[in-house]
């Protein structure tokens, strides 16, 4: 996107936003399954992946540093039905322009694509070190 003069608009940010969170929801479900034995995990909220993550991994070492882009919230308490029709349509939201209503998703942003570079990166980061270091050595054992 950069080589190509990327355009700093919606429909294109959304196509990168969309595969970071899917990136990021495949980890934590991965993660959660390792550590539970189960065999699936449904849903796409990643705050209530989050949660469940921390309660199966609460050592700092788990811990996890977002880019500002992920939009988590983790309070469940406050404004609860606000994030969850929030959260009903952010799979969406990364997906397509509008709701099965026809209501717009499109919202003014600035999308600085170096800045959100920077903070995957920092993340995939992040990501591996856990997994390589931490979860897959747990996977191996129990396979044991």
């Amino acid at each position: 996107m950069l080589q190509d003069d990327f355009s700093n608009q919606y429909s294109s940010s959304r196509v990168v936003i969309h595969l970071a969170r899917q990136g990021l929801e495949l980890f934590l479900k991965g993660s959660i399954l390792v550590a539970t034995g189960a065999k699936a995990l449904p849903g796409h909220n990643l705050a209530r992946l989050l949660k469940l993550y921390r309660t199966h991994y609460p050592s700092n070492e788990f811990h996890l540093n977002f880019p500002g882009h992920f939009a988590l919230v983790e309070s469940d308490d406050l404004f609860q039905g606000e994030l969850d029709q929030f959260h009903s349509t952010l799979d969406q939201r990364h997906r397509y322009p509008e709701d099965h209503k026809g209501q717009n998703f499109a919202t003014p942003e600035v999308f600085d694509l170096r800045s959100f570079l920077e903070e995957i990166g920092e993340l995939d980061r992040q990501l591996k070190i856990i997994e390589f270091a931490k979860i897959r050595p747990r996977l191996h054992a129990g396979a044991a």
